[in-house]
């Protein structure tokens, strides 16, 4: 009888002393035993923020009208220029241009086949592009502004100008599209 008792006594021995050891390993290698105030060396995270190109051009009005006789020279004036905004981030800047979208400007009344050359028609951007001046339309596009840096965050306002020396041709409202497109550079 004195053999099986000791022989428990010995496995309990055992189990507590493999428990007591399990204790230490768990205990040794964690950070629960550090006095208050002791901190880990910095760990560096970069947060990365993506920021997209957005443009936008957002005409002041859809249309514009010059009005004369034949051989008068009309102009849009300084009182109804063709206003637009531009809104863009893009760090590079942007560029207006308008083309026109046929190669005259046709009459509206019904029986009228006469036309205007678009290249009658002229614009005046702000002295940025290639229209400083009054310059003809074509089909082509023609750069009225051009900027090396975003627009300001409301937006850039430009104005155009637009002329014509009314030919000789039947009266009516001649008319033709005008494409402003802009474009981030």
């Amino acid at each position: 009888m004195y053999s099986r008792i000791r022989a428990r006594r010995t496995l309990g021995t055992v189990i507590a002393t493999g428990l007591g050891l399990a204790m230490l390993v768990v205990v040794l290698p964690g950070t629960a035993n550090a006095a208050p105030g002791i901190s880990t060396d910095p760990q560096v995270e970069t947060a990365n923020v993506d920021v997209g190109s957005t443009i936008t051009l957002a005409l002041d009005n859809p249309s514009f009208t010059l009005a004369g006789n034949a051989g008068a020279t009309v102009n849009t004036g300084t009182n109804l220029p063709v206003g637009f905004t531009v809104t863009t981030n893009n760090i590079g800047g942007y560029q207006v241009t308008v083309a026109s979208t046929a190669t005259t400007l046709a009459g509206t009344a019904v029986g009228n086949t006469a036309t205007i050359p678009i290249a009658a028609l002229q614009v005046q951007g702000d002295g940025t592009g290639d229209a400083a001046t009054f310059t003809p339309l074509s089909t082509t596009p023609l750069v009225v502004h051009r900027q090396s840096d975003p627009s300001a965050e409301a937006g850039d306002q430009f104005t155009n100008a637009y002329q014509m020396t009314i030919p000789f041709v039947r009266s009516d409202t001649y008319t033709v599209a005008l494409d402003y497109v802009a474009t981030t550079l």
